[in-house]
């Protein structure tokens, strides 16, 4: 997903660009057996002109159990 900034802002970690970024996600659900599953999700962001140049590159994993009882 290609992420615009149309907004016009200041601050320490913005700069003059007007792109976000991309943003990639990704989800599964595992499931183990009828009554035991795992939702899990992640996202990977590269940051665009709209930050300051050192940005970097950030990971977000989620993962969680399911007990159906």
């Amino acid at each position: 997903m290609h992420l615009k900034a149309d907004e016009n802002v200041s601050g320490a970690i913005f700069a003059a660009g007007k792109t976000r970024g991309n943003l990639i996600t990704r989800k599964a659900a595992l499931g183990f057996s009828e009554n035991l599953s795992a939702p899990v999700s992640g996202e990977y962001f590269v940051p665009g002109g709209f930050y300051y140049k050192g940005a970097k590159d950030a990971v977000f994993l989620r993962a969680e159990a399911v007990l159906k009882i």
